[in-house]
């Protein structure tokens, strides 16, 4: 249940009401939000987009059942509090090569406030997808799992695999958001011969650029290139959509997954994210 201070965002109006009255009460600024109109809408209708108000300008929160993210449109020279809630709360500050002035003040004003540094991600790209991979030449790997798209039978099994595999805090998720990427046939299984999930990925577009994401695979059969034959499976889609790029984050303590990624022609293009937990 959400804690209930904070107060739901009606509609994207009021949201756009709500930034403009705080940047004309205290000019405050966007610090670290780069949610499009579209997900704030679906957020505001799946009744999970919060705000509360503070001295310094407006606090969004998007609610996910494992955590709170915070959004912050505030004067980052005015002092602000936040109190701990039923559930963790996640800011993410996104930056060229380094975070700039705002983003480094607001941090500080978070470590004040119990904040703590959580992880320290980059992005990875890829270039030129089509160049590589060709759909239609895609082979299923000749073993003891097969590579295709996820249905809605499997979202019991791909909830769990991921329940316990992820970072449920980093990498939220509901069975309601896993339901319709599922539907837009974003989320890629490796299943055993015997119909079990065994791993599983996450692929979308936003414009000409892929992303991908929740890469996941069972400890038991991990080491058995099955990451790698799933990420082949999202380049070779890749191929087949009008893709400039496609893109994904990885933690900077994650050597085994940046090796993979490299090899498969990722590198570092200097986009920065560091995620701080109260």
């Amino acid at each position: 249940m959400t804690d209930q201070s904070y107060k739901p965002v009606y509609s994207i109006e009021h949201f756009n009401d709500l930034v403009s009255s705080s940047r004309n009460k205290v000019r405050s600024k966007n610090i670290n939000c780069y949610l499009l109109a579209e997900e704030i809408e679906i957020d505001i209708a799946n009744s999970c987009f919060f705000y509360d108000e503070s001295d310094a300008g407006l606090l969004i929160f998007r609610e996910y059942q494992s955590a709170y993210y915070l959004y912050l449109f505030v004067n980052v020279d005015i002092v602000f509090h936040i109190s701990k809630r039923e559930k963790p709360i996640l800011a993410d500050f996104v930056g060229k090569h380094d975070l700039d002035e705002n983003n480094r003040k607001c941090i500080n004003l978070l470590l004040t406030n119990g904040f703590s540094h959580y992880i320290t991600a980059r992005r990875m790209v890829k270039k030129y997808v089509s160049d590589d991979f060709m759909y239609n030449d895609f082979t299923q790997p000749e073993s003891f799992y097969r590579i295709g798209f996820a249905d809605s039978s499997e979202i019991d099994a791909i909830y769990m695999l991921w329940s316990e595999n992820l970072d449920i805090i980093a990498n939220p998720f509901s069975k309601k958001w896993l339901t319709e990427q599922i539907m837009q046939r974003n989320i890629i299984c490796a299943k055993a011969e015997n119909g079990d999930v065994i791993g599983t990925i996450q692929i979308a577009q936003a414009g000409k650029l892929s992303y991908i994401g929740r890469l996941a695979v069972l400890p038991e059969y991990r080491r058995k290139k099955i990451a790698q034959s799933m990420m082949n499976y999202c380049l070779a889609l890749s191929s087949q959509k009008d893709i400039s790029k496609i893109a994904l984050w990885v933690e900077n303590s994650n050597k085994g997954a940046i090796s993979l990624y490299s090899k498969l022609g990722f590198e570092f293009d200097g986009m920065l994210s560091e995620q701080y937990l109260l």
